[in-house]
């Protein structure tokens, strides 16, 4: 069973959530898909919000979390990004009890 789930949430600037959607396709996407440690990822657009951005990464180990939240290309994406978003996403962890 996977060790870690991480669930944000994204609110971009007004009409900005394709711009980060196209930073993300470029900077992360290939990495999340390569990434045998993290088994599922899930990037979807808010159905009532169209500034919001849903993500949910299910890791099979905190270190493999930690291996991607502090490498170098991630703190280049969040440079990128930053301009883009309304403030700090929502971030939360849990330990999954089951994936399907």
């Amino acid at each position: 069973m996977a060790e870690l789930a991480i669930f944000l949430t994204v609110r971009t600037k007004p009409g900005q959530r394709d711009a980060l959607k196209a930073l993300w396709e470029q900077h992360l996407q290939g990495r999340a898909a390569a990434n045998d440690a993290q088994s599922r990822y899930v990037y979807a657009y808010d159905l009532n919000d169209d500034t919001i951005i849903r993500i949910t990464e299910v890791y099979e180990t905190k270190t493999a979390f930690e291996a991607n939240a502090q490498a170098d290309w991630f703190a280049a994406y969040m440079a990128e990004a930053a301009p883009l978003l309304d403030g700090e996403p929502e971030f939360h962890m849990g330990v999954p009890q089951w994936i399907k």
